[in-house]
């Protein structure tokens, strides 16, 4: 296998070719404007060469000496072989022709006295009127010059060597800077590449991209690490999950005989109320405990899809149960449900889950209200989905718990809290496909609000 170049090699290369190719382009473009300012030069030479000869010799040419006068002409103006200085008539035919040639006319330029070419590379040419008399209104004749464009290779050798000290100039400077950007660049991109080599769940954060090409590529390095993050915080609480459930289904068991015998002892110790206390007592501590278990046993994988329910009505059963509470009835608070809308919102839940859903969060917030305050439990429908919200006005959550308190093992409450609580209710609530958040801060409050997508039923309104 061919070994890949390296983004600092590849731009090189690049680099030293595209040099090439305007090094090559700037040699062109010398030439050609080489050509065309000697074309400029010769029109200007031409023009006044054919003016000043004009001047020089039209006495001589009005005399007759045509022979001689073209001849000194020629001389004169240093032309070459192939170029002509000649004295025409008026129909622009040669006034002296040599014997045995022809002497056809000699297409003209328009506008006479002007220069003309004979195409991009031919002989350049003028033809300037001579007058018999001053005020120009009897005309002899022409004088008619041809001359080949020159190149002025000297001027050729300077305007080229602008041009290469420039490009040059300008070349060094660009490698210069792309030097260092390429430096930074393939720095930048083998530290990423290395890190992810070494540990692809590295979260810290990445170096600040030097280039604005670069942050997508930061960004999606970053996204990654969260994903992979996620992945194993979501493998570990479906690990602890199975564990728990088996544990739940192991406790239950025992925990109806001990129900059982219980209630079996109550009737034979009826009368004795030390007796009756203490079996009350237990009676109380099995029922939290079959509560747990019962709570942890239905974290399954998945959820059976269900018939939408009027979560309003739900919420309302499960409210009037929960004002019974001890914890509610001694503390004195006021649990109350509020429905904006007044009208059924149906969501893909059952009952057992909201019970379970607003038991957990009604105990929380009761745990971190103090006395003769207020819990609101709000449903309502919005933007396509339905909404249950629970509000308190208490001790609040520190913004560096508010990811953890969802874990299955986190509790803030280590004297008699189990830490299931809050997990409980994120799965319940991934299972029908919603999603939970927390609004919460020291001494203001916390409000934990869950959204789940509605699904069509029957009748009411729907969270559409």
């Amino acid at each position: 296998m061919n070994a890949r170049p390296s983004v600092k090699t590849y731009l090189e290369k690049a680099i030293l070719k595209q040099s090439a190719i305007g090094f090559l382009a700037m040699v062109l473009i010398s030439v050609v404007v080489t050509f065309f300012l000697s074309r400029y030069k010769m029109d200007t030479d031409l023009q006044k060469s054919a003016v000043a000869a004009a001047e020089a010799f039209r006495s001589r040419i009005l005399e007759g000496d045509i022979k001689a006068v073209e001849n000194q002409i020629h001389d004169v103006l240093g032309l070459g072989s192939g170029e002509q200085a000649l004295i025409l008539s008026a129909d622009f035919r040669r006034i002296y022709k040599a014997p045995h040639t022809e002497n056809s006319a000699i297409p003209k330029c328009h506008p006479v006295g002007v220069t003309c070419f004979d195409g991009y590379f031919g002989q350049g040419k003028i033809f300037l009127p001579i007058y018999f008399d001053e005020k120009r209104e009897n005309l002899f004749g022409y004088l008619y010059l041809s001359k080949s464009v020159q190149f002025d290779w000297l001027y050729v050798a300077i305007v080229f060597s602008i041009f290469a000290v420039g490009y040059i100039a300008l070349l060094l400077g660009l490698a210069n800077v792309t030097k260092g950007s390429l430096n930074k660049l393939a720095q930048d991109l083998e530290g990423w590449a290395m890190r992810l080599k070494r540990n692809p769940k590295d979260a810290n954060p990445l170096s600040t991209a030097p280039f604005s090409e670069l942050v997508p590529l930061k960004e999606a390095i970053e996204g990654l690490n969260a994903q992979i993050e996620a992945y194993e915080t979501r493998a570990g609480e479906r690990a602890k999950a199975l564990v728990l459930r088996g544990i739940a289904h192991d406790i239950l068991s025992p925990v109806a005989q001990v129900q059982y015998y219980l209630a079996t002892l109550g009737k034979t110790f009826t009368g004795n109320p030390n007796t009756e206390d203490m079996l009350s007592e237990m009676k109380t501590s099995l029922a939290k405990v079959a509560l747990i278990a019962a709570q942890v046993k239905c974290l399954n994988e998945s959820a059976e899809p269900v018939e939408p329910i009027d979560l309003s009505e739900a919420a309302k059963i499960e409210i009037e149960s929960l004002q019974k509470s001890d914890e509610i009835r001694s503390k004195n608070i006021s649990l109350t449900l509020l429905a904006p809308d007044r009208t059924p919102v149906f969501a893909p839940v059952t009952q057992v889950e909201v019970g379970r859903i607003l038991q957990n969060l009604v105990q929380n917030a009761a745990d971190a209200s103090v006395p003769g305050s207020q819990i609101e439990v709000t449903v309502l429908a919005k933007d396509g989905e339905s909404v249950l919200s629970v509000k308190d006005n208490g001790t609040g959550i520190p913004r560096h718990l508010h990811k953890k308190i969802f874990e299955p093992d986190f509790t803030s409450k280590p004297a008699t809290g189990t830490g299931l609580g809050l997990f409980v209710v994120k799965h319940i609530c991934e299972q029908r496909d919603g999603v939970v958040e927390l609004e919460s801060e020291p001494n203001r409050g916390t409000r934990i609000t869950i959204s789940i997508p509605d699904r069509p039923a029957l009748g009411g309104v729907h969270a559409i």
